[in-house]
């Protein structure tokens, strides 16, 4: 996919939360490549959107487009990637726009259970698994979390099995404890679980569900997510588009 399959000539920026995760850096550059746009991050990278606004302002852009690589409407959107972006178009004028994120629609169900699919379609004991666990970061933005329930609960409708969201911080259980309650309640080891976990890229929190005994887990989304990065800067650009042409209607219908 190239650049031209935006629909609009500002520079697009894929902008990732970071993590310190070696490797997972390269992970959302390989993203933002894949859809022709630049990689920036909120912590942890040399890559801030800042540095890349400068970059592109160097270049001789005046505008630019940020797509927020989040699930959830939770702090970092709410309050680091405005405060970025305030920033950013502070010190180098360049006017920003942002999409809205990646977000947990029916989308991302389909997206998450293609991946898990993909992964372990083939191997015998994803047949008889019993139930899903869509795992997540969490966050104590009140509704956030409820949202990821919601997805696990379309997550598990697609599979044909009951699901639910764990989150890695904000307490509640792990996988591993879930495990634990499954197999307690079975009196024996019970069916495994399928792990789908809700990240863009390997983190230090995304290791905590790997390697659990009786859980299948699939990788982090990685490029897989380009498609839905596109269709939200698509979406952007439509709206801009339709916004345009209701202002010009308006005009036209103002009397002489």
């Amino acid at each position: 996919m190239c650049a031209e399959s935006f629909a609009q000539t500002e520079p697009v920026i894929v902008l990732a939360h970071g993590s310190r995760r070696r490797g997972a850096e390269d992970v959302v550059h390989a993203i933002a490549g894949e859809v022709g746009a630049r990689a920036a991050f909120l912590d942890f990278s040399e890559y801030t959107l800042d540095a890349v606004v400068g970059e592109l302002r160097a270049a001789g852009h005046r505008r630019a487009v940020v797509m927020p690589l989040l699930f959830t409407s939770a702090f970092h959107l709410r309050k680091d990637v405005p405060a970025a972006i305030a920033q950013a178009e502070r010190n180098h004028g360049v006017a920003l726009r942002a999409t809205e994120p990646i977000g947990l629609g029916a989308d991302v169900a389909e997206l998450l259970v293609a991946q898990w699919r993909k992964a372990h379609g083939h191997r015998e004991e994803a047949d008889a698994v019993g139930d899903a666990v869509v795992y997540a970061v969490g966050s104590s933005v009140p509704g956030a979390n409820e949202a990821v329930e919601d997805l696990a609960t379309e997550v598990g409708h697609l599979l044909g099995i009951p699901a639910r969201a764990i989150f890695a911080t904000g307490g509640g259980i792990s996988v591993a404890q879930h495990r634990e309650e499954l197999d307690q309640r079975a009196g024996a080891q019970a069916a495994p679980t399928a792990v789908l976990p809700l990240f863009f890229a390997p983190g230090l929190l995304l290791d905590k569900a790997v390697d659990v005994p009786g859980a299948i887990a699939a990788g982090p989304l990685g490029t897989a997510i380009a498609p839905l990065v596109t269709a939200r800067v698509a979406a952007l650009a439509g709206a801009a588009s339709a916004a345009a042409a209701a202002s010009h209607w308006a005009t036209e219908r103002v009397p002489a």
